[in-house]
């Protein structure tokens, strides 16, 4: 549940969808590569779609533990896919305590393409690390 509202919350504060998008609620709803893609979530992951103006939005959303954080700072990894299911860009977002999301680390799109939401665990999952800044 948390991963969800995060999930929705970093969606508005980035403004990734108009205020008008249509929200897809149903895996069934989706192009087949979304549909797998939705279908391999793990209890941690959450997936978001919209309809935008005629273009399809896709999002996965997990939860990451960092040691070195703040207690009272969120990190969210987040992945965009396109409308076959390809991961297109994926990254690390910090909510801080303010309520502000800051840019944390941007990870490789290169990676085993199903296995990020089996329950790796790992900070990284397997988005593989390009850069890391705390800002």
């Amino acid at each position: 549940m948390l991963t969800a509202l995060l999930l929705e919350e970093f969606i508005r504060a980035q403004r990734y969808v108009t205020q008008g998008a249509r929200a897809i609620l149903n895996a069934q709803e989706l192009p087949r590569g979304l549909r797998e893609r939705a279908g391999y979530m793990d209890a941690r992951s959450q997936w978001r779609a919209w309809d935008d103006e005629g273009r399809l939005r896709f999002v996965i959303g997990s939860l990451v533990h960092e040691a070195r954080l703040d207690t009272q700072d969120t990190a969210l990894k987040v992945q965009f896919h396109d409308t076959v299911g390809a991961r297109v860009a994926c990254a690390v977002w910090l909510r801080r305590r303010t309520g502000r999301w800051v840019l944390y680390r941007i990870l490789d799109t290169h990676s085993d393409e199903m296995g990020d939401e089996q329950g790796s665990g790992g900070s990284g999952a397997s988005c593989l690390l390009v850069s890391s800044q705390v800002i």
